[in-house]
């Protein structure tokens, strides 16, 4: 997996240099998207809801994850965000426009302005035969 943002002429890596995660689609239109760094502390406590403030704000920090409707149209994947780790994408529909080579999925985000800064991104998956 790789996830490449760029702000601007900048590139970011959202969730670091070693991202690691799942995407699945399923045969009803629904779509689910795990991103985790894999380089994330574990919890001190080992229980997420005792977990102090800083434990947790650095385990969201380097994770996404999200689960959509999705529908194909026109060679672009159309998704309905039903629930997110990130609040402000629930109930926002998003476009993914998908590229395929071999074993690799790309979906590129098309560009949107951010605070008066152009975003883009593309994440890229591997296909996982197991």
């Amino acid at each position: 997996l790789s996830w490449v943002q760029m702000r601007g002429e900048e590139q970011h890596l959202p969730i670091g240099d070693k991202p690691d995660g799942k995407i699945i689609f399923t045969d009803f239109g629904l779509v689910a998207v795990s991103i985790a760094d894999k380089t994330r502390a574990k919890l001190v406590t080992g229980d997420f809801s005792s977990a102090n403030i800083v434990e947790k704000a650095a385990a969201f920090e380097r994770y996404l994850g999200y689960i959509a409707r999705y529908e194909l149209l026109d060679g672009r994947i159309k998704l309905l965000i039903l629930n997110c780790s990130y609040p402000n994408w629930i109930g926002q529909e998003q476009v993914r426009v998908p590229a395929f080579d071999e074993d690799h999925l790309t979906l590129r985000a098309p560009p949107r302005e951010v605070n008066g800064v152009p975003v883009s991104a593309a994440l890229t998956w591997r296909r996982d035969i197991n």
